[in-house]
């Protein structure tokens, strides 16, 4: 998406400082997410059928489908272009998890977190995936129901293979982090109590 677009699905006072600009293979998506995308996919279909062979007023169902759809892609495709890449790494192979760190803050003060995922991964940048591999992914960030709480409440890193096969732009992503942040990921995550549950570590208090 061009980036003087304006998003649908996120808050646009809101920039990633990291963003991942990474266009969406929807087909890799679907692979690896295919629950909604057959969900949304059928219900649009269904609403044709109904509209042709029952009632025309079955179209205004059909155009709130679509609607529907258009908003579940654009969240899908701003996930990948507009949310923060972050250090991640896999902890474990069998199952499979990775741990991700960030910072909660929303400009003032210091929130680490760390999240354990446990996704549907065979091959991660196309290789099998080892202890200890640097893992390219994108978040999207989740505010607090509280207003009180002047930090983001919780993250929720997508990896780059969920968005593109391209083995390139895992390369690129991965070039984006730092040492000092893969440093951080490694410092907070000796803190997590249970690593092997999924689940967010808040670092603080």
């Amino acid at each position: 998406m061009p980036d003087n677009e304006k998003s649908l699905t996120l808050d646009d006072n809101s920039q990633a400082s990291n963003p991942g600009a990474l266009p969406v293979n929807y087909w890799s998506w679907i692979t690896h997410k295919p629950l909604w995308p057959l969900i949304w996919g059928l219900a649009l279909v269904g609403t044709i059928a109904l509209a042709v062979v029952v009632n025309h007023f079955f179209w205004v169902l059909f155009v709130l489908v679509l609607f529907v759809n258009r908003l579940y892609w654009a969240r899908v495709r701003e996930q990948f272009f507009l949310g923060c890449i972050n250090p991640s790494v896999v902890i474990s192979t069998n199952p499979l998890l990775i741990a991700t760190y960030t910072d909660l803050s929303m400009g003032k003060g210091e929130y680490p977190a760390i999240r354990i995922t446990n996704p549907t991964l065979r091959r991660i940048a196309g290789q099998a995936p080892e202890k200890g591999m640097p893992v390219a992914t994108i978040s999207l960030y989740q505010r607090a129901v509280d207003s009180s709480i002047r930090h983001w409440e919780d993250f929720d890193p997508i990896p780059a293979d969920y968005g593109t096969p391209d083995i390139r732009e895992h390369q690129r992503i991965l070039a984006t982090l730092t040492p000092d942040e893969y440093a951080e990921l490694q410092k907070y995550l000796e803190k997590v109590p249970t690593p092997n549950v999924p689940g967010v570590y808040y670092m603080f208090e």
